[in-house]
């Protein structure tokens, strides 16, 4: 069970990422779907994308003692030039910063904001954990900060600053976590098999670099273990909390981006009323919970503004549809080529 349990353990984080960088491909697509009614948005997106990847580059330099010769950041693309090139495994370590780092830099960020708000998620078992109860302990922990996540989101109380922070950084770190390279100018595509190969590049050949982390794996389990101690097991968890985290931030993104995707089908000058419904429904939810008192008010007041928010998208959706879209809908079903040569005119 010794040999058994801490791969079990390490191959769950990785499980985790690897569902992580599904969702980040989700979105991706998505994204690129909304290109050309919200480009000012996938600008933004991708913006936050790369300045977190160019961070982490500058960091790979830094803790390797390469140094900083340039620093560049835009829109489309951001590079650091190192002063001093690095070999061997100085190389590979600012390389794993550049290819890693953007998976789990600004979701540890966030797990430290979370930390404040987040109330009974962060609970590890301290005491003395047999080897076999490790995995289940692993469990508890996973589940347990997934239940304390949702009990934050029905208490939530927007007119807290420090829970409303907390949520405007989920939103803002979910929408950025990778560059979906969709700004001004054209570049190659860059996918979860993009992200999948360099990671592999990392490893591949470096036998040795492999061996050293199976070593280190197994050398803290078993100074846990002779020290009857749960250092390992937290090591494995507050990782495994990163890419959940990640996960939890970009799939409340994504119902934001479909909400988004949704608003498009109303006209123009009506699509401000989603928002508008937003604040006057929640503000005017708690004045009435504070006149007549109830149990759990902040959650009360979210989900009324968010009932109130579907009522009137629906109802916009059904009296005020932007009928020249729905038409021109319409008109590529009957036609298929339509929407090929309306296409062929734009380019031309």
């Amino acid at each position: 069970m010794f040999l058994v349990v801490p791969p079990i353990l390490v191959f769950a984080v990785l499980g985790l990422w690897l569902a992580q960088l599904l969702v980040i491909e989700g979105q991706k697509r998505f994204l690129h779907q909304l290109r050309h009614r919200h480009e000012p948005l996938i600008r933004f997106t991708n913006f936050v994308g790369i300045m977190f990847q160019t961070f982490c580059q500058w960091l790979g330099y830094t803790v390797t003692h390469s140094g900083v010769a340039e620093f560049h950041l835009s829109i489309n693309d951001g590079e650091v030039t190192p002063k001093r090139k690095k070999t061997g495994f100085a190389k590979w370590v600012a390389d794993g910063f550049l290819f890693v780092g953007p998976f789990l830099i600004p979701a540890g960020l966030l797990l430290v904001a979370g930390f404040f708000v987040i109330r009974g998620g962060f609970i590890i078992p301290t005491g003395i954990v047999s080897v076999q109860g490790q995995v289940t302990s692993f469990g508890e922990a996973l589940i347990g900060f997934v239940q304390a996540f949702i009990g934050f989101l029905e208490h939530l109380n927007l007119l807290d600053p420090l829970q409303l922070g907390f949520i405007v950084l989920l939103f803002f770190l979910g929408l950025g976590i990778r560059p979906s390279y969709l700004g001004q100018r054209r570049r190659e595509r860059v996918t979860v098999f993009t992200d999948l190969d360099n990671i592999a590049a990392l490893f591949l050949g470096r036998t040795l670099y492999i061996c050293v982390f199976v070593a280190l794996v197994y050398a803290i389990a078993t100074v846990s273990f002779l020290l009857q101690n749960a250092w390992f097991l937290s090591l494995v968890t507050v990782f495994a909390w990163i890419a959940l985290l990640a996960i939890l931030s970009l799939v409340l993104t994504f119902v934001l981006l479909i909400f988004l995707r949704t608003l498009d089908e109303i006209q123009a000058r009506w699509r401000y009323m989603p928002f508008l419904a937003m604040v006057v429904s929640y503000v005017g939810f708690r004045v009435l919970f504070f006149v007549v008192p109830l149990v759990n008010a902040e959650g009360a007041s979210l989900f009324g503004m968010l009932g109130v928010t579907l009522l009137v998208t629906i109802l916009l959706l059904r009296f005020k549809t932007n009928t020249f879209k729905a038409s021109t809908a319409m008109k590529h079903r009957r036609d298929p080529d339509a929407k090929r040569r309306s296409s062929q005119r734009r380019e031309g």
